[in-house]
């Protein structure tokens, strides 16, 4: 259920050849405020999903200990080096007993923990939004 202050379709509007997955439809009397995707572009320029990702990575950022002590000017220079990854469910992304060598942030869909292959735990879903 879609309350005061929640969105739906923000997905599909910052990715373009996405199609919508489900119905919304009002459960009371409803007022609701809409904004289109030209729109969007025109206010915020052609790259609106960099703009969205790069949101994602500063609240991640400020929930991170470790992460949170770094300067504006340290996080910026981060933000511009990271690089999109795509897998596929099932695709081992940072593997045990391998050296740290690079920080993910998940920025639409979920990463599970595997302890070991008896035990699973969920660690973080996400799903691209404002």
């Amino acid at each position: 259920m879609l309350n005061e202050g929640d969105t739906f379709g923000e997905a599909a509007l910052l990715e373009f050849n996405n199609i919508r997955q489900m119905s919304v439809k009002a459960g009371t009397e409803v007022v609701c405020l809409a904004l289109g995707r030209e729109t969007l572009i025109n206010i915020l320029g052609d790259k609106v999903q960099n703009i969205a990702c790069r949101n994602i990575l500063k609240w991640g950022f400020e929930k991170d200990p470790l992460l949170s002590k770094l300067t504006q000017v340290q996080k910026e220079k981060v933000f511009e080096n990271m690089k999109h990854i795509n897998a596929k469910p099932g695709t081992v992304v940072l593997k045990k007993g391998d050296k740290c060598t690079k920080i993910i942030v998940p920025i639409d869909g979920n990463l599970i923990e595997v302890i070991d292959e008896l035990l699973v735990t969920e660690l973080i879903e996400f799903k691209l939004g404002i």
